[in-house]
């Protein structure tokens, strides 16, 4: 995605990595969703495969790194984190029964 490069580019390598380092961390203890007046669910990029329910995201401990998402256990989780909309969903939408879960241009 570039947002380490980015630090260091603006930054340079006596701020830039520290900064990175300190965003990583503070991502590791955001929450995976919100439930609004207990009724709407916003998730960060998407539900996924939607194999999960809110008990699932409330059970999530903090901080969740970067391992911890990728662990194939948590493949739900990287799902909600990285499930992006992309533009061709509008098209293959009528033809699939799947929408939402493919890999995110920013996760590769």
């Amino acid at each position: 995605y570039g947002f380490g490069d980015e630090c260091e580019r603006k930054l340079e390598s006596s701020f830039g990595p520290k900064t990175f380092s300190l965003m990583q961390k503070a991502f590791d203890q955001l929450p995976l969703a919100c439930l609004l007046d207990s009724r709407i669910l916003v998730v960060h990029c998407g539900i996924g495969d939607g194999k999960w329910n809110v008990n699932d995201i409330s059970s999530v401990g903090r901080p969740l790194s970067s391992d911890d998402v990728l662990a194939k256990q948590n493949a739900w989780i990287f799902n909600i984190l990285w499930s992006d909309p992309i533009e061709e969903d509008a098209i293959t939408r009528h033809d699939s029964a799947v929408f939402g879960v493919h890999s995110s241009p920013r996760a590769s």
